[in-house]
């Protein structure tokens, strides 16, 4: 269920997602309202008819699932059904853009998304190691291309 919330953080489509589910073993069910957002504390749960949320970080949230009496089973089915239902429409937004856009182009804008994340990854490693250090972007004294980053990095020394 890690994966599946750490999937939920990272690529969710949705702004807000929420479910009610059963405790395992008392009787009543909770809120979980996850949020964009609120970062570091995306997660929120009450039982049903309480007035306060309790605000939760995803790595707390199975911790927090298990001390509650929650039923996580039902938990993981309720979010992996929200999750697939965003690959649903992400399917099909993929379909339609190939037919606005061509296959070739979608391929080459999902293909160059891919190297400028794979640049970005490198550029902050290689920062974090010291051997670069940021200036201005746009261009200025780099011949890093400046699309829309405020800063870019050259090498120290």
């Amino acid at each position: 269920m890690k994966a599946l919330i750490e999937f939920i953080d990272r690529y969710t489509i949705d702004p807000h997602i929420y479910i009610v589910v059963p405790r395992q073993r008392h009787p009543g069910r909770y809120e979980i309202f996850w949020d964009r957002e609120h970062q570091p504390n995306r997660w929120r749960l009450r039982l049903v008819g309480e007035v306060n949320w309790e605000r939760v970080s995803s790595e707390r949230l199975i911790d927090t699932l298990l001390d509650k009496d929650i039923d996580v089973e039902r938990v993981d089915y309720q979010l992996r059904s929200v999750a697939l239902s965003q690959v649903v429409f992400a399917e099909a937004l993929t379909q339609e853009a190939r037919c606005l856009f061509g296959v070739e182009t979608v391929a080459r804008a999902v293909a160059d998304h891919n190297a400028f994340l794979e640049e970005l990854e490198q550029i902050v490693n290689r920062y974090a190691r010291g051997t670069l250090r940021p200036i201005a972007g746009g261009g200025e004294r780099s011949g890093a291309r400046g699309g829309h980053l405020t800063l870019v990095a050259e090498r120290s020394g």
